[in-house]
């Protein structure tokens, strides 16, 4: 109780009183109550059938898989923090594919797209696997709570076909959860099939954000040469044609397009000598309660502390983009790893380990190395001596 409670604390602070009541709310509604209702999740799961819906589709292409970005990796997962990720079981990510649907729905939000005859495209907010582990019950949980269940069962139940269309040809970019993880790591990589003219037209495409955007998303849209979006209220939009790129878990394909299209308009060190620590002290957890021990040992190796929510999206790309190490506890700063080249990364749990950054290192072709901590509710504690050694034994030492 003590964690929840510093946690609720700190989001005062940083958010103010409305905010954390209203998140707080979200969570105990959303995700205790309608994720797990048998009644709503049966109901409205029976409008989902991914192989049904993928032959409505129009497949336009499909990357090649280069031999050497034949990558395993695991599952998105927790694991238990004695656990080596090296030893989780791994697939291999599909090559990216391009599908093109022809009247359809899309709602926003939470981005969820489906056919005329309102059969969901899993697509839009999950990759294959997602799926087969059950995850549509929180998305469509997701549905009901941002529009309503009589809504989403009047949608559903209503097969009149589209009169009327808000767009020809659009290509949405709605992350699911909107933060930063999730739009910079599933959804800018789809703009790999608008920066070939010979896979797509881009000046037919209208790319769709959701209204008022946050500035890391605009940000990051003017690095990527993508200044020209439309913004959409919440509510259900048509279009003739839907570009629906496959997923949302990127490939190393798409990894590595994101990096080297980033990089040509970032002004960028041939050195790559920064060495960085990701701090999280403005974080509601997971906050390394010991860091000036932390930042003693990483001082001895040249680090330098960062509070990345005090620097634009472009400072972090020219930071990440020139970063040899990059040390830090796992959260959403790490996304930054997107931008960066040849970087070593050490990531810091406390007694449970993500394999989240892991994979993204993995794609990337990223050293990696994970350090297991102690729980301090909501916080963690890294021992500074596992961390010399760790860095002792990196290749970038």
């Amino acid at each position: 109780m003590r964690g929840i409670g510093t946690r609720v604390v700190r989001k005062i602070r940083s958010h103010g009183i409305i905010e954390t009541v209203r998140s707080t709310w979200k969570e105990i509604y959303l995700i205790k109550f309608l994720t797990y209702s048998p009644r709503i999740r049966g109901y409205l799961c029976r409008k989902v059938d991914s192989e049904e819906v993928n032959r409505e589709a129009h497949k336009v292409k499909q990357l090649p898989r280069k031999e050497d970005l034949e990558i395993e990796i695991p599952d998105k997962i927790w694991v238990n923090g004695n656990l080596s990720l090296e030893d989780l079981q791994t697939y291999s990510i599909p090559e990216p594919s391009l599908y093109v649907y022809q009247d359809c729905h899309y709602f926003v939000p939470p981005g969820l797209g489906t056919t005329e005859n309102r059969q969901v495209i899993p697509d839009t907010v999950a990759s294959e696997l997602a799926w087969e582990r059950n995850r549509n019950q929180t998305f469509m949980s997701r549905l009901i709570y941002d529009h309503g269940f009589r809504t989403a069962r009047q949608f559903f139940n209503n097969d009149q076909p589209i009169n009327e269309y808000d767009f020809d040809r659009v290509l949405p970019l709605y992350p699911f959860w909107i933060n930063y993880y999730h739009w910079t790591a599933e959804c800018l990589p789809k703009l790999l099939w608008l920066s070939n003219e010979h896979i797509l037209e881009p000046e037919n495409v209208t790319i769709t954000l959701p209204a008022e955007p946050p500035s890391w998303m605009t940000q990051s849209l003017e690095i990527l040469g993508f200044d020209e979006y439309t913004e959409v209220e919440k509510g259900v939009i048509t279009a003739k044609e839907m570009i629906v790129p496959s997923g949302s878990e990127p490939s190393p394909e798409e990894c590595r397009w994101f990096r080297d299209r980033a990089l040509d308009g970032i002004d960028v060190s041939n050195n790559r000598d920064n060495r960085i620590y990701v701090s999280r002290e403005k974080a509601n957890r997971r906050r390394v309660v010991n860091r000036d021990e932390v930042m003693a040992v990483l001082s001895e190796f040249g680090f330098e502390s960062y509070v990345l929510e005090d620097l634009t999206v472009l400072e972090q790309a020219k930071l990440f983009a020139n970063a040899e190490i990059v040390v830090g506890p796992h959260g959403a700063g790490l996304t930054n790893l997107m931008y960066s080249r040849d970087t070593a990364v050490i990531e810091l749990f406390g007694p449970q380990k993500k394999t989240t950054y892991y994979r993204l290192s993995k794609s990337l072709g990223f050293e990696y190395r994970s350090i297991t901590g102690k729980k301090v509710s909501p916080d963690i504690y890294v021992d500074p001596e596992e961390i010399r050694e760790t860095l002792e034994r990196s290749k970038k030492y």
